[in-house]
């Protein structure tokens, strides 16, 4: 029907109109619509506002729900049923249409997108209880693992035992064996010798009583009992010496035999605490676990020594995420994402401060020839792949990157030689910065405030300075505690300077050296170019602190050689200087009172 308004007015789309809360009656110069029959729209029962065109002159009293109805732009008369308000039909009554149909777009979406966060929650949280019932599980396992090396254990140190009984028993039959032998030669050697004088007394008689054909007989029996006594001590001699160097043969033989059993209890052992490690390294490999032989300490499981941040960057890594390690300079962000790489099996591809596109993208050169980057060989070929600095990168030049860090390895990247690439399975993309990217700071004045959309695709990081992991790192731990509590002061009062990792192994290196003073070093790895009232705060915050020698001879060398005293500080006059330094448009790192 013709200028009147019906249910099939809407035709098809009417179940679609009837869930807005907004009914729009069509404006036409050419077919207007002049009147709306009864019950047209009394079943929108989701209608909350109503745009009638100045063309409609009638409105029968039961078009509507009128009750439900809030508002509504109209310049005909209204039935005396509708209670709300009215609106004259002009551009401002538009406008609060508009917004009000904005507003039901925008409460569409945040309904459809509770539904998919609840859900996601809800996997998430399913995804956790897995994850810890694996790790119960693993930790079951590697408590018997502990207990079957610790039997293996025993059962070595019987055999330990079995051997050197063995030992001393075969020591002692051999010095029984060769006792013997030297007791049995010298009985005979007695015998002979016995018979020989028997001889000699028989001789004399026959002299005494003979002629002189007997005493010449005499004479030559002597020679001849003379040459066989020689003959015979030489013999027993010759026999002697020979037994005695077996004998030290024998002994030699059984020191290297007990060598090589010493040799071979320490391999022993060493073998067990190998296999010991390596079977925890491939249960845990990230951690470091002490293996025990007796109560005594023998070995340790790690891959390497790791940062106490080193754990979550892996385990976000592992959710295919891109992780942003932020902290200040030399805690050690960079070789923890190498470490990060070889712990993962990737292959490990940097970069640093990306001013322009090409650096990530690449470019094709004057010969026509496309130019690959570490990026493109990390997405086409997988690998962990490290923006370093990235806050003192271009914002404009990051954005190339943003497709590719968008959802992951099911994303595809255009690069200038114009082929569309697929991400590899095993891309990974991490980065790290000095600030979290919203613009420069007290230290780190030169950073760039990145575009929100780049920061998105990051799961920031705080990374702090490990005190254990510096302790580990230096010979000479007697150092950190003047380094420690420097760094606390620079933080405590904002000083712009930093003591990092860095700065305590490098001073570390120049003590082993032995070519550098102590002076020399607090200039090179402490001071640097902190000012004269910057060092008084610090001297007046560490005098404070527990007593040590390296901190006293430290508080020394200042007042010593460089004449500053604590007793010059004057903390209400200095903090007004500070106060002043801080107004002028630095802001300060949000980790500066934290790390």
């Amino acid at each position: 029907m013709n200028n009147t308004i019906v249910r099939d007015f809407f035709k098809n789309a009417i179940e679609e109109c009837k869930k807005s809360v907004i009914c729009k009656i069509p404006y036409s110069k050419t077919n207007p619509i002049i009147e709306i029959q009864e019950e047209a729209f009394y079943d929108w029962e989701s209608c909350e506002y109503v745009v009638i065109p100045p063309t409609v002159h009638k409105i029968a009293p039961n078009a509507f729900h009128w009750d439900k109805i809030k508002l509504i732009i109209s310049e005909t008369p209204l039935p005396k049923e509708y209670k709300g308000i009215v609106l004259p039909y002009s551009e401002y009554s538009q406008a609060i249409l508009n917004m009000l149909q904005q507003m039901e777009t925008v409460d569409r979406k945040i309904d459809i997108h509770s539904e998919d966060l609840n859900r996601r929650r809800e996997e998430i949280n399913n995804h956790i209880n897995e994850i810890l019932q694996a790790m119960a599980e693993k930790e079951q396992d590697l408590t018997g693992k502990e207990q079957d090396l610790q039997e293996l254990v025993q059962k070595l140190n019987v055999v330990l035992e079995q051997s050197q009984g063995l030992s001393d028993t075969l020591l002692n039959q051999i010095e029984k064996e060769t006792s013997d032998r030297i007791q049995t030669t010298l009985k005979v050697l007695d015998e002979h010798d016995q018979k020989v004088k028997d001889q000699i007394k028989t001789i004399e008689m026959t002299a005494r009583q003979g002629t002189a054909s007997m005493e010449e007989a005499y004479h030559q029996a002597q020679k001849g009992i003379e040459h066989l006594t020689d003959e015979t001590i030489r013999r027993v001699t010759k026999t002697i010496q020979e037994k005695q160097r077996e004998a030290k043969e024998i002994k030699q033989k059984l020191s290297d035999m007990l060598d090589q059993l010493s040799v071979r209890e320490e391999e022993l052992t060493e073998a067990v605490v190998d296999r010991a490690v390596d079977r925890v390294r491939e249960e845990n490999p990230y951690k470091n676990i002490n293996i025990y032989i007796n109560n005594v300490i023998q070995g340790t499981a790690h891959r390497k020594l790791v940062h106490k941040s080193f754990e979550s960057v892996v385990k976000i890594l592992g959710l295919h995420l891109h992780p942003l390690l932020v902290g200040p300079a030399g805690c050690g962000k960079n070789v923890m994402l190498e470490q990060a790489s070889e712990a993962l099996g990737l292959k490990f591809h940097y970069v640093n401060d990306v001013t322009e596109e090409h650096k990530v993208m690449g470019f094709v050169d004057a010969n026509g020839k496309f130019q690959k980057t570490q990026f493109f060989q990390a997405f086409t070929e997988g690998g962990l792949m490290m923006i370093d600095e990235i806050d003192n990168s271009h914002p404009s030049a990051l954005l190339a990157i943003n497709a590719a860090l968008g959802t992951g390895f099911n994303q595809y990247l255009a690069f200038p030689d114009g082929k569309l690439y697929p991400c590899h399975k095993d891309f990974y993309c991490a980065a790290a910065a000095n600030t979290y990217g919203t613009g420069s700071d007290m230290i780190y004045c030169g950073r760039s405030a990145l575009d929100g959309a780049s920061l998105n695709r990051f799961v920031p990081i705080f990374i702090d300075y490990d005190r254990d992991l510096e302790e580990h790192l230096v010979r000479n731990t007697k150092i950190l505690p003047l380094y420690w509590q420097v760094r606390s002061s620079i933080q405590k009062n904002k000083i712009r300077h930093v003591i990092s990792t860095r700065n305590i192994v490098n001073a570390d290196k120049m003590i082993s050296s032995d070519n550098f003073s102590t002076g020399q070093i607090f200039d090179m790895t402490i001071i640097q170019s902190l000012t004269d009232d910057d060092l008084r705060i610090i001297l007046n915050d560490i005098v404070k602190g527990p007593s040590d020698p390296v901190i006293s001879s430290f508080i020394n060398y200042l007042q010593t050689n460089k004449g500053i005293s604590y007793k010059e500080y004057s903390e209400n006059n200095y903090s007004q200087g500070r106060q002043k330094t801080y107004s002028s448009g630095y802001g300060y790192s949000p980790y500066s009172e934290d790390y």
